[in-house]
């Protein structure tokens, strides 16, 4: 492997994009599964009706270059300061030209809109414009002034909490509002990333953060635990979460496992999908038995266990070879 090609790897933190897959994939089972569990069996379409398959490959493409567009964005910005404190990073250690970074990040952000609109069905395709534009600006507006402005980790929160509402409206043919189930799961996932990137701030001083902060990375998931009821999977999930925690801070104590701490919660963000994902099939199990197969089959199949758990395993192991921070 090029020490250029890795470079680019690096620049664009791809070892965290199972993350954002878990966070779509969840919006949009959840849009399906609320929509056409609450409709007659008639007017549920087949799946050669509508190419919904398609539609979800196009969503998750759209948000893998917002997400990666958004981490090189955030290298070209940070390179006056990456080279007085990060001087290994691809653009001070002149891997990679700002104005070629520049480019791609512009590319890859335009490319996110449009496969993100091009794959939303007519009927939502307002909603999904509305998100997938604020999402733009959101990641635009961080990147450029994320230090030293105290509401960035606002900005990034809400940059979370969008790939899942594309999900959902991806997958309606037409707008019925947001549950409010999936609205305790939006402020869960909007708290959790809030924590993780005021915990990043740390990163580059000798502070740490405080000890109710990181207290709260463990009572962030207990909203999730009020809305459908636990099952084995969820129980188990909740588990690993927790082991994952006690074992990050043990293995890297503060100040100097900051870094290490911010990587590991990152990839622990599929898990917060889980144990929202889990119950939910359980819950609406028999529904599913008489709507459209291929949604049955992620009940049977328990893929509300399975995705998340597969999305976190990844990230373990793609961040062996790509920095995750």
């Amino acid at each position: 492997m090029s020490a250029r090609f890795k470079a680019w790897l690096a620049i664009s933190r791809s070892s965290n994009l199972p993350t954002v897959w878990s966070n779509l994939v969840l919006g949009w089972i959840t849009g399906f599964g609320f929509y056409y569990l609450n409709q007659p069996a008639a007017v549920v379409p087949s799946a050669s009706s509508y190419p919904w398959s398609l539609s979800l490959v196009l969503l998750l493409l759209g948000v893998s270059c917002s997400y990666v567009g958004g981490m090189i964005l955030n290298d070209v910005w940070d390179r006056d300061w990456d080279a007085r404190y990060r001087p290994e990073r691809p653009i001070p250690a002149q891997l990679i030209h700002p104005q070629v970074a520049g480019i791609v990040a512009s590319i890859l952000l335009i490319l996110g809109f449009f496969l993100a609109v091009f794959a939303s069905p007519s009927g939502t395709r307002r909603e999904t414009i509305m998100v997938a534009a604020l999402l733009t600006i959101g990641i635009i507006l961080y990147n450029r002034w994320h230090k030293g402005f105290w509401v960035a980790p606002v900005v990034m929160s809400l940059c979370r909490v969008a790939l899942p509402i594309l999900g959902f409206f991806g997958a309606m043919p037409s707008s019925v509002g947001v549950p409010l189930f999936f609205g305790i799961y939006l402020i869960v996932l909007g708290a959790f990333t809030l924590l993780i990137t005021w915990v990043a701030r740390h990163e580059s001083t000798d502070s740490s953060p405080s000890f109710w902060v990181e207290a709260l990375f463990f009572l962030a998931p207990i909203p999730l635990m009020f809305i459908f009821p636990l099952g084995r999977n969820a129980w188990f999930i909740l588990a690993v979460y927790s082991w994952w925690l006690l074992y990050s801070n043990w293995k890297y104590p503060l100040p100097q496992g900051v870094g290490a701490r911010v990587a590991n919660r990152l990839a622990s963000l599929p898990l917060i999908d889980g144990l929202f994902l889990a119950p939910f099939f359980s819950h609406y199990h028999a529904l599913a038995e008489s709507r459209p197969q291929f949604y049955a089959s992620f009940a049977e199949l328990e893929w509300g266990f399975f995705i998340p758990s597969i999305c976190f395993l990844l990230v373990l192991i793609w961040r062996r070879w790509i920095p995750s921070t």
